[in-house]
């Protein structure tokens, strides 16, 4: 009953009146609602590709144009940096590299210098392979027949074949039916498991770590200081204090994934673990840097901490597309963490959140107090 009082005083300190608080509610709930609506696909219905032609033949030309002209796909030729960049923003779902000496593999019949770099969580890996690997042995075909339609001394241009070949692409039946998944309406329950863009996370993270950090400011006031001092007085009011301040940041962080859960109603249990234990890591985070942190400093710092660690960490952008260097980097931060291991089914990431938090949290408690038995 205490603690619950203690809970109650410091919140009503830290936020302000009731009104100021539904306010805060409302604002984060449509917030996430917003985001939600805007980083959730409806339904891909193009296949999206980016093409980069080193090899700038007749063949590689050719290629690019029957690739183009299949339904259901949007191309895009551009350089290697551009088409790395777009993939990491998510604008195309892989890139199809043509090397250098394209043309004369596919005459000579030797290995293609042909390369195709997808997103890490795309799941048309499969299927655009196929789509590449249909034209490259329809062009293969083509300059096969041409050969031996030339031994045998009957003329035949390539544009005869091409059409001969494009009358039986017509009349032959599809070896794929291809079918569109699109988010039901509301209302409506999916027979599948809803999968969710990162993106939605990531905007969650962000959001989390700017409302704790900003938060966490309150601890570093000297008048805060001063109570939690007082409290010390009192037997086993330092850890009272302490785990008082870790119950009201974890409160108020549950609350926001509980809206986050509201407003999007297709978050998995494997997403929400690593949410929560990702929030348990800034608890621990947020109380370190208040025992070190003046309050102005706090201010400052907050909107900039959060802001440097979510770049980092992905949020934004998916930094491993960039280079496997960054990648590694994104694992220093609490969001490159979390993002990382719903991402590639790891648990790992999931430990390491929670000792980190562990950790921080071991090194802000009051040892001294308990120990003088205070």
């Amino acid at each position: 009953m205490k603690q619950a009082s203690i809970l109650f005083f410091r919140l009503k300190a830290m936020i302000g009146s009731v009104s100021l608080l539904l306010f805060l509610l409302l604002t984060l709930f449509f917030c996430f609602h917003i985001a939600h609506t805007i980083t959730t696909a409806a339904g891909a219905e193009t296949l999206r590709l980016a093409v980069v032609d080193l090899d700038e033949s007749r063949l590689s030309a050719s290629l690019t144009d029957d690739l183009r002209a299949l339904a259901g796909v949007t191309l895009s030729v551009s350089d290697e940096s551009s088409a790395q960049l777009m993939l990491a923003r998510g604008n195309v779902e892989g890139i199809l590299t043509i090397g250098a000496g394209y043309a004369a593999a596919l005459t000579d019949g030797t290995r293609l210098p042909l390369f195709y770099d997808s997103a890490q969580n795309a799941t048309s890996r499969t299927a655009a392979r196929e789509l590449i690997a249909g034209r490259v042995i329809a062009q293969r075909i083509l300059l096969r027949a041409a050969g031996e339609l030339e031994d045998l001394g009957i003329p035949a241009t390539e544009a005869e074949l091409r059409a001969l070949i494009a009358e039986f692409e017509e009349n032959a039946h599809p070896l794929y039916a291809f079918s569109y998944h699109t988010t039901p309406p509301a209302g409506v329950q999916s027979t599948q498991e809803d999968r969710m863009s990162t993106s939605y996370l990531g905007f969650v993270a962000l959001v989390l770590i700017l409302v704790l950090l900003s938060l966490s400011q309150w601890f570093a006031q000297p008048d805060t200081r001063r109570v939690a001092t007082r409290m010390g007085v009192i037997p086993q009011g330092a850890a009272r204090s302490f785990w008082g301040d870790v119950g009201l940041l974890f409160g108020i962080g549950s609350v926001i994934l509980l809206l986050a859960y509201l407003a999007s109603r297709s978050l998995s249990l494997r997403e929400l673990l690593f949410l929560f234990a990702y929030l348990y890591c800034l608890v621990g985070i947020c109380l370190a840097l208040s025992k070190l942190q003046e309050a102005g400093s706090m201010d400052v710092m907050a909107p900039l901490l959060a802001l440097f660690t979510s770049i980092l960490g992905g949020v934004f952008l998916d930094l491993g597309a960039l280079s496997p260097g960054l990648r590694i980097l994104s694992l220093l931060t609490p969001q490159g963490q979390m993002l990382y291991g719903l991402a590639s089914g790891a648990l790992w990431p999931l430990v390491v959140l929670a000792g980190v938090g562990t950790g921080l949290l071991g090194v802000c408690f009051p040892w001294r107090n308990e120990r003088r038995g205070v």
